[in-house]
């Protein structure tokens, strides 16, 4: 059975929808006059170092962009809170994981409080908090994060639904981890 790995999912699907397509996708590019950043050029560095891993030029280039969007959107604008989110992958993809944390928390009570528990983005956020958990050992902070995101996704967007379905993966995934395979073997019936 293929695994899926929500790290390469749903953080990677904030990076395309932050990068791959373009500036328009945040709606917030200002009209080129306006613009005190290369915001094209810069885009296009986080895409090529997506593609090729360089994970230090990455974070540069988003972290360029986000500190662009919190000086003139404001730390609560989605577009600065996809680019906080795409700067934590970016981070804990180096090993950073205090600093991932960190983002991800603000990125997650951020998104609770403008966009509600059940949003995707708010879906998303408690998911790539609890895979930094899980990544570290720290499973049982990780649990509450996955059950709840499994709990709103399924409630919001039906069982079937493919983030659904993703999120319930990866309780079962961490609940192996933690030697609950009974549990796991649950929760994975419950996706079938």
């Amino acid at each position: 059975m293929h695994r899926l790995n929500i790290r390469l999912c749903l953080a990677r699907l904030m990076v395309v929808l932050a990068l791959f397509s373009g500036p328009a996708a945040l709606l917030w590019a200002p009209p080129a006059t306006a613009q005190s950043v290369d915001v094209k050029a810069l885009s296009a560095e986080a895409r090529s170092a997506v593609q090729t891993g360089d994970w230090p030029r990455g974070e540069a280039a988003i972290r360029q962009l986000y500190e662009y969007m919190l000086s003139s959107k404001g730390e609560r604008d989605r577009g600065t809170l996809t680019l906080m989110g795409n700067l934590a992958y970016f981070v804990k993809q180096q090993g950073r994981y205090a600093e991932a944390e960190q983002l991800n928390t603000r990125v997650l009570t951020l998104r609770r409080e403008t966009l509600g528990e059940a949003h995707l983005d708010t879906l998303a956020s408690m998911n790539n908090l609890a895979r930094i958990y899980q990544d570290q050992g720290r499973y049982a902070e990780a649990e509450p994060l996955f059950r709840e995101a499994w709990q709103h996704a399924r409630q919001t967007l039906g069982d079937r639904h493919p983030n659904s379905l993703t999120l319930g993966q990866n309780l079962a995934e961490l609940l192996d981890l933690m030697d609950r395979a009974a549990e796991a073997a649950q929760v994975r019936q419950s996706l079938q």
